[in-house]
């Protein structure tokens, strides 16, 4: 993260060692750590415990969302999974299941994940790494209203990180994230490295 005005870099962290960003603002956006090139897929509202390793499809298969590279909020691979019920934040309770990357090992790569509630500034949320045996773990993420985003790792016991410096304090960061390019048959995704604003 590098600030124009004081012309340094103020805050580095590896790009590999978060899954998710939950928006700190006032809305409730998820994303994905595109520079892992994640993927996901909405099962809808199913039993957690009824998703296992033969409900995995292909890694290349076309019904994996990704969120766009643009960054817009309205193109997110989770989108909506609230609704809003006089003031009150809902979950929709559904499933997710996440490709966390082709980095990751095979053992590693595959995890369900569902949103149960957002309340009082607290997202809460229950995962499982698939292929590990590890049970089922839930996990508070609290907002900080000085950040953008906070950032969780669901890998092992999983870890609330805070690794954007403070909103307003960095204007480009210099990062990996995934790009949809047509390969003259189908949209893949591919890595790159930028500068982004």
């Amino acid at each position: 993260y590098y600030s124009l005005s004081e012309n340094k870099v103020i805050k580095t962290n590896e790009y590999d060692i978060w899954d998710f960003n939950f928006d700190c603002g006032e809305d409730f956006h998820i994303l994905l750590n595109s520079a892992k090139i994640m993927k996901i897929i909405d099962l809808g509202e199913i039993n957690f415990d009824s998703i296992g390793e033969e409900d995995i499809p292909e890694a290349d298969s076309s019904i994996w969302m990704v969120d766009m590279p643009s960054g817009s909020l309205d193109s997110t691979a989770i989108g909506e999974w609230w609704t809003e019920e006089g003031g009150e934040i809902k979950s929709k309770n559904h499933v997710y299941l996440v490709d966390r990357g082709s980095i990751m090992s095979r053992k590693k790569r595959y995890a369900k994940i569902q949103i149960l509630k957002f309340d009082q500034s607290t997202y809460t949320i229950k995962y499982q790494i698939i292929k590990t045996g590890d049970p089922a773990r839930t996990i508070d993420v609290p907002k900080d209203p000085a950040l953008q985003y906070i950032s969780l790792s669901i890998d092992g016991e999983g870890e609330v990180m805070k690794l954007q410096p403070p909103r307003g304090s960095w204007d480009l960061v210099f990062t990996n994230y995934s790009e949809l390019l047509w390969n003259s048959e189908f949209f893949q995704l591919y890595g790159v490295k930028a500068c982004l604003i």
